[in-house]
């Protein structure tokens, strides 16, 4: 059969093209993989330039780097979200065996940015396996988000959705679940709705009233006090204790 030369250069040029965008997501892989910097991953793409292979020149295109994230004025500040199931397939991209189920670590904590202002980074990190945690949604402003339920609000329902249909992975659905949450006192304090740990009624395990001790409260007791229960606690049962019903036991997580 006679193939025209232009038929040739156009198979070539896909097949070129092909192979140019299997190195890419190789390198991108590679780099997730082994935490290589921007500089040096820009350094092998010169290289790599320079010896025939029609690649980027920037780590950016490589990793596919937004370069604008969507903020939207939220929680008394600045917010964006990023997706928990976007982190969990990311770090699935990375892992050479097969996941059997995911079962994540959620740390809620602020950091504060200056010694001289009162402006906080609150972010919702989670981890799982021995894999690097990453960031679902993040507020920054003055002091902590002013509203738990719209902080926690598209986590929390984006948790659920997973959480009923799983994750679609190689034709495999892989479930989700909350192990734990780790946070400092006040964070803790924040996304349970209760008083902060100063507080007489801060105790959560048990009902017990607490005394002041060298400018401390402290619970000194030898007696049997009743213990706490999710069904009370979900009914806001405990007014001493709660300031407020956490979106967390919507979902059965508080």
């Amino acid at each position: 059969m006679y193939v025209s030369s232009d038929d040739s250069v156009d198979t070539a040029d896909d097949d070129s093209g092909h192979r140019a965008s299997d190195m890419t997501d190789c390198l991108a892989k590679l780099v997730t993989k082994h935490n290589i910097t921007r500089h040096a991953l820009n350094d092998l793409l010169s290289i790599l330039r320079v010896h025939g292979h029609d690649l980027p020149k920037d780590a950016h295109s490589i990793m596919k780097t937004p370069r604008t994230v969507t903020l939207v004025q939220k929680c008394g500040g600045q917010f964006v979200y990023f997706g928990l199931k976007r982190g969990i397939l990311d770090i699935l991209a990375q892992v050479d065996k097969m996941i059997m189920s995911v079962n994540l670590f959620v740390n809620v904590g602020g950091l504060p940015l200056f010694k001289s202002s009162g402006l906080e980074f609150w972010p919702v990190m989670c981890s799982f396996d021995k894999y690097d945690p990453f960031v679902v949604p993040l507020y920054c402003g003055f002091g902590k988000p002013k509203r738990v339920y719209t902080f926690l609000e598209q986590f929390v329902d984006e948790y659920n959705k997973l959480v009923e249909h799983g994750i679609d992975y190689h034709g495999a659905v892989i479930p989700v679940c909350i192990k734990a949450f780790i946070c400092d006192a006040p964070a803790r304090s924040f996304i349970r709705g209760i008083k902060g740990h100063m507080s007489y009624d801060a105790r959560e395990c048990c009902i017990i009233k607490g005394t002041k001790k060298d400018f401390r409260t402290v619970f000194t007791s030898r007696e049997s006090y009743p213990l706490r229960t999710d069904e009370t606690f979900a009914d806001f049962g405990y007014k001493d204790h709660q300031v407020y019903i956490s979106p967390l036991v919507n979902y059965n997580i508080a």
